[in-house]
């Protein structure tokens, strides 16, 4: 003959549930309770019951510096002009300056 157990000893199982940690099988085996039966209580009964509080603190945030990604050396670029002039432009060279000298040497 089936065990008929009231609402508030069910609720009260799975509150005592929801606070010792165990999983849904452990708890019910531990206190004399099909585990099917169990589940079938948290799923009828899950509405009516306030949810499981997280109580793990929330991931603490690191601050990290960032830096800019190595690049690798590179060699200058020789720039050809004409048949008289030969110009090496460094990584870092003035784009502006460059376009000046340009329109001297074109003109």
């Amino acid at each position: 003959m089936k065990k008929q157990r009231s609402k508030q000893t069910r609720n009260k199982h799975i509150k005592q549930w929801q606070a010792s940690g165990l999983s849904q099988a452990a708890y019910s085996l531990k206190h004399g309770i099909h585990p099917t039966t169990f589940s079938g209580w948290l799923r009828r009964f899950s509405n009516e019951l306030p949810q499981k509080q997280n109580t793990q603190p929330a991931p603490a945030l690191i601050p990290l510096e960032l830096k800019p990604p190595c690049e690798p050396e590179s060699k200058p670029i020789k720039l050809i002009v004409g048949e008289r002039c030969e110009l090496l432009l460094e990584k870092d060279f003035c784009q502006t300056t460059l376009k000046q000298l340009l329109e001297v040497l074109e003109s």
